[in-house]
């Protein structure tokens, strides 16, 4: 989600036109703000980081999302962004009420290539064969790819993936 609070706000108000269907809905990423001040952050100003927890809670009831951690570890102190005297759970993955009854095991672990930690979500084992989705096979719907705010996005974050890659290998080269 973007850091601009008002952005943001507006961004997660956006994100229930990609969850309608019929299909279980993960939902995750840097939400760049945490739900409960108490738990999810540490040092800075106590009062400040849940701008959008509002939009997120309206969210998680619309769609019947649970906070993976959150529900895991009810009482869990971990965070996954540290800045200098601030820790914040900013990064968190969403699961329907269904899809939850699948997750094995939550946790955090360092991430090289970013100032976030990586959030982990272990699902049990799932036997799709057994699920009753009907004939046929997997296809993207190709109506979201109209959408030119998701392109853009998209092809920011493709090409942000993409420099650390550039650089290496021109310094390979020379």
């Amino acid at each position: 989600a973007p850091n601009n609070e008002i952005e943001r706000k507006n961004f997660i108000r956006t994100l229930d036109k990609y969850l309608l269907g019929k299909r279980s809905v993960i939902l995750g990423g840097d939400f760049n703000c945490v739900e409960n001040l108490a738990l999810d952050k540490q040092g800075g100003n106590p009062t400040h980081g849940n701008t959008g927890a509002k939009e997120l809670q309206s969210l998680k009831h619309t769609f019947q999302l649970k906070d993976c951690f959150r529900s895991k570890h009810p009482n869990g102190e971990e965070y996954t962004w540290h800045g200098m005297d601030v820790h914040c759970r900013l990064d968190r993955f969403y699961v329907d009420s269904e899809l939850y009854d699948w997750v094995d095991s939550v946790f955090h672990s360092p991430c090289v290539l970013s100032d976030h930690d990586m959030v982990n979500v272990k699902f049990k084992h799932i036997d799709f064969a057994k699920q009753a989705y009907g004939p046929g096979y997997w296809k993207c719907n190709v109506s979201v790819l109209k959408d030119k705010e998701l392109k853009c996005d998209f092809e920011l974050v493709v090409a942000l993936l993409l420099v650390p890659y550039v650089h290496l290998r021109a310094a390979l080269t020379q």
